[in-house]
Parts: structure tokens; sequence; C-alpha cells
């Protein structure tokens, strides 16, 4: 499969939304994220699920009256391709030098240090 095209901040709303409850109406999303489905709201979120499909972000389950959407990828693999992306833009490629890079700025709590030595050995929080 190939990668899907980026997304907008706004689209990326409407992500986070799926993300947390896939299988969504176009209502149910408008209303996640807008607090209701206004007709202007829904047009908005709409045209939003229509683009995030045509770029592959998004699936429509067409099987009943109202379609349902869903991400086509997970949220980790949508941050994953992310910390790629800036670690091509800055670091010849390399995500070591970037969590390098952050790992050296001091902006980790201890807390946050630990979690992180955790998730590089393996470990389940």
């Amino acid at each position: 499969m190939a990668a899907p095209q980026k997304v907008s901040d706004t689209e990326l709303q409407i992500l986070d939304v799926l993300w947390d409850c896939p299988a969504q109406t176009i209502r149910a999303v408008c209303e996640s994220i807008y607090g209701d489905a206004s007709t202007s709201h829904y047009a908005t979120v709409q045209s939003l699920l229509e683009r995030l499909e045509k770029k592959g972000w998004v699936t429509r389950d067409r099987s009943e009256r109202r379609h349902l959407f869903s991400a086509v990828r997970d949220r980790s693999e949508f941050i994953g391709e992310q910390i790629q992306g800036i670690a091509n833009a800055v670091c010849d490629g390399s995500v070591v030098a970037l969590l390098g890079q952050l790992a050296h700025s001091g902006n980790f709590s201890k807390k946050e240090r630990q979690e992180l030595r955790r998730l590089i050995e393996g470990e389940e929080s």
C-alpha cells in the first residue's frame, strides 16, 4: 500500500475522532468536533472526510444507508511516519539522531525519561 498523502491540521482533527472511536457517521464526527451538527459544520466534516478518503487515510462503509467512516491506518503508524519525515528532513533520515537531540534538550521530566527507558527496553508500562 502506498503511503497516504499528508494531512492538514483540520484533517488531523477528523482522524483523531476516528482513532478514538472507529466506524463513525458524518454526524457523529461533526458532533465530536463541534458539539453540534449544524448544516455548515456537517458540510465541512463531509468535505474533510471525502478529502481524507481520496488521500487514502479514511475508508467508507457504504453497506448501510448512513455511511460509516474509519481510519485506514492507526495513530501509531501516523506518528511513526511523522517522526520519520522529520528525521528525513533534519537528521539525514536518522531517527536515533532525532531522538538523541530530543533527549539532550532537557525537556523531559524524570517520569517521562523513565517511561522512555521502559519503552526502549521493550517493557510494558
